[in-house]
């Protein structure tokens, strides 16, 4: 429906125009694209080019099965921590199995948010890798002699043929990729293939010195050397130039990135519910006896006398009467109880203060803002993963000790994972604006980065505990429930600490208007108080409106838009963009006749 007012508005006619193109555009894709999945083969393609507008993408269905792969992934690897935790060699498998786990994830990603390949022969492909993942996950054993022996070489063997179907696909594009005009598709995965390559060629030499050292060495290398291939030459400024490059799938690299995070918390949350089934099934057996004659476990109010006679049939004498299974709240003591508790309120704080920190649409995301932001945001999910499930297997060690005294590796991993989630979280917000325009934002600068300050602190507090732990040689004396409310606790206040930053509408408002400034490369606006000037021209006012109701041409391009921002639109999200006087409240009357 048309408003009456709108109607002798030519601008916002030719938008609405737009808008219908593009929508029977996204409807024509689609029809294609389910065509080409019932057929044998079809050639690969970019997915989008530069100026293109970016249509919504989802996951596909064996992108879903990856994920749950993922999930077993990180339970085996936490698994294995918990086994070896008194030794290094946990700490190491951890980060070599973690980097390698999320180099199948983050590999298949960067393939799937630049590329589109969509045949039965691609789905057959998908399925194979998604078959070496889970070999590999499944050859993860907790013990360590029982890895070397048995399961180092299916190890090796399946994590190398899941790069090599890798590399497959990314040769499939360098050789045959259809509609490259400028032959930036071709030029992105000859880059990631030759990455490939070199990653399996030393995975593959692990075969002639199999042990746990060499292999856990040679995949922290890997994982190393792929940080490096990707912010090398960004930092030395010798990047790929943009026209060489598939720009990536913005919303779709933020919203399955947050899917893996959600899936290391998944698996946390895992660990703690079959840690609790474990205990209680534990409980039950100590009081439960095997009825041989009718096959089933049964639980008494007194266990049987050592040389009763076997009962065959009929109902058991009445000093053996069948009991009910008591209610969870009597299972359960009051430290494990609060145990319980704690440890959810922890996982809530994390999984809130992720999606707080983290913008869901890309005009205000790093990735879309900054090359190397974006790099170092994708990076930094690599410590946050491993942070997480080294985090899971603390809290399900904790919480098998409610009530017990501690070890000091398993209250040092709780605190060290903690402040590694806090400090990552940290670093993220502070990454999308960027920190020029972060501590420079004059609105609402004391509060926001006394607030970023003192979260900063809460982390080095956790590192300071942990080392005192250390310190005392074993004589920090307390109790599983007493370490998890803690942790609890500060999870929460740092999650509190984050939304008092958050709330400040006209603060975050001035910080957004300042960083698209400086990536316009206007001067940063003059912030005084609010003011809304009615001297307008309508020039600007028609400007405003046309982008208010979508301009797909300055709102949706993949980077973000010096010339339309110059103009006094800001882009601040998909559906709710508003003019710039809207957002820093400073300009004049004579301001905007400027930028008109």
């Amino acid at each position: 429906m048309i408003v009456p007012w709108r109607k002798h508005t030519p601008a916002l006619v030719h938008d609405e125009e737009l808008a219908l193109a593009r929508k029977i555009a996204e409807e024509a894709k689609s029809e294609e694209d389910h065509t080409r999945r019932h057929r044998i083969y079809a050639r690969p393609s970019r997915l989008h080019a530069w100026g293109e507008v970016q249509t919504p993408r989802h996951a596909q269905p064996h992108d879903i099965l990856m994920d749950l792969i993922m999930v077993t992934a990180c339970f085996q690897i936490g698994h294995f921590l918990a086994h070896n935790l008194a030794d290094l060699v946990g700490v190491f498998g951890l980060c070599a199995f973690g980097a390698t786990a999320i180099t199948v994830y983050s590999d298949l990603l960067a393939y799937r948010s630049r590329f589109e390949s969509a045949s039965l022969y691609h789905t057959m492909i998908d399925s194979l890798q998604a078959l070496f993942f889970a070999a590999a996950a499944h050859n993860i054993v907790a013990d360590r002699d029982v890895f070397e022996s048995r399961h180092l070489h299916g190890f090796i063997f399946s994590t190398v043929a899941s790069r090599l179907v890798a590399a497959a696909r990314l040769l499939e594009v360098a050789l045959l990729a259809e509609s490259d005009d400028r032959g930036n598709a071709r030029a992105s995965a000859r880059d990631m293939l030759a990455r490939t390559l070199v990653e399996t060629v030393l995975v593959g030499l692990t075969l002639t010195r199999p042990t746990v050292g060499v292999l856990f060495y040679t995949l922290l290398g890997t994982a190393a050397l792929q940080f490096a291939w990707s912010v090398g030459p960004s930092v030395v400024g010798r990047s790929i130039p943009a026209e060489k490059r598939v720009p990536v799938h913005v919303e779709f690299t933020i919203a399955r990135t947050g899917e893996l995070v959600m899936l290391a918390l998944g698996e946390t949350v895992l660990s703690l519910v079959l840690s609790i089934s474990h205990e209680d099934a534990l409980l039950m057996s100590s009081h439960a006896r095997h009825n041989e004659s009718d096959e089933v476990w049964v639980m008494y109010d007194e266990p049987p006398r050592p040389h009763a006679p076997r009962r065959h049939g009929g109902e058991p004498p009445p000093a053996r009467r069948l009991l009910a299974a008591p209610p969870v709240w009597k299972q359960l003591a009051p430290s494990r109880a609060l145990s319980f508790v704690s440890a959810f309120v922890l996982i809530s704080a994390v999984v809130y203060m992720y999606h707080h920190v983290n913008p869901m649409h890309r005009h205000r995301h790093a990735t879309r803002r900054s090359l190397t932001r974006g790099i170092v945001w994708s990076y930094s999910h690599w410590l946050l993963v491993i942070a997480i499930i080294s985090l899971a297997t603390a809290i399900k060690e904790l919480f098998r000790l409610s009530s017990e005294r501690v070890p000091d590796g398993t209250a040092v991993l709780l605190l060290l994972s903690l402040g590694v989630c806090l400090l990552v979280l940290n670093v993220q917000l502070a990454l999308h604006p960027g920190w020029a325009a972060y501590a420079g934002a004059k609105v609402g600068r004391v509060r926001r980065v006394g607030l970023f300050a003192v979260r900063a602190l809460l982390c080095v507090a956790l590192v300071a505990l942990a080392h005192l732990i250390v310190a005392s040689n074993g004589a920090v004396w307390l109790s599983g429930f007493v370490w998890l409310v803690t942790a609890g606790g500060v999870a929460l206040a740092s999650a509190f600490l984050l939304a008092a930053e958050k709330s400040g509408g006209e603060s975050d408002r001035a910080l957004w208007a300042h960083a698209d400034a400086l990536l316009a490369g206007r001067a940063p606006p003059v912030e005084e108080p609010r003011q809304v000037s009615t001297e307008v021209d309508g020039k600007a006012r028609r400007r405003s409106l046309a982008y208010t109701f979508g301009n797909p041409s300055s709102r949706d391009s993949p980077g973000i838009d010096g010339h339309a921002a110059a103009k006094g639109c800001v882009p601040c999200g998909p559906k709710r963009s508003k003019p710039a006087a809207e957002w820093d409240g400073s300009l004049s009357a004579q301001q905007w006749q400027r930028l008109g």
